[in-house]
């Protein structure tokens, strides 16, 4: 009953003008979400309406919902997938500009090398420099105070942390070494 009235909303705002439905953090998703999401593929595919879904494929077990949905929908045709990548040195530098204002090519390059592109990691560590008293005015942008290291902001500690949370506690040694370890 629940489905047949998710559909039939979508179904009527669909009829009305076409409609995109925009779920994220499908990682998160249980079963009966993916369920749902598959009947409303198969049961609307004909009206005005495009959903659209985003998720972590690096938190995808083998047997969770989306990855058979995601399956399913392959193999019916009625699966696009955009595979999000990093971005690169100058994309980097834009957003670290739209957090931070002007900044200096030393400091977009301390940014780009700590984050590897990733833009959540890029923007709270803009945030992160900017709340810290770290940064002082030059004369191409925004500088790093000689000495002063990058911090890890909460935020990606957090982040970080909860990702690590789940792992067996051998696969967290492994993560730990490697953190100390650093990139080759």
């Amino acid at each position: 009953t629940l489905f047949e009235a998710i559909r039939q909303a979508l179904a009527t705002i669909g009829a009305q003008r076409p409609t995109a439905l925009f779920l994220d953090d499908l990682q998160w998703a249980d079963d009966a979400t993916s369920e749902l999401l598959g009947a409303l593929a198969r049961s609307l595919d004909s009206q005005p309406l495009l959903l659209l879904g985003a998720f972590r494929s690096d938190e995808l077990p083998r047997g969770h919902a989306v990855r058979r949905l995601r399956s399913e929908l392959r193999r019916a045709s009625g699966l696009r997938q955009i595979t999000v990548e990093p971005l690169d040195a100058e994309a980097t530098a834009v957003l670290l500009e739209r957090t931070l204002g002007k900044v200096a090519p030393s400091l977009r390059r301390v940014v780009y090398d700590r984050t590897d592109g990733v833009p959540f990691f890029v923007r709270e560590l803009g945030s992160a420099l900017a709340a810290s008293g770290r940064l002082v005015p030059g004369p191409s942008g925004l500088e790093l105070l000689r000495g002063e290291d990058v911090p890890v902001p909460d935020s990606i500690r957090d982040a970080v942390l909860l990702r690590a949370a789940g792992l067996s506690d051998e696969a967290r040694d492994a993560v730990s070494t490697a953190a100390v370890a650093g990139l080759a």
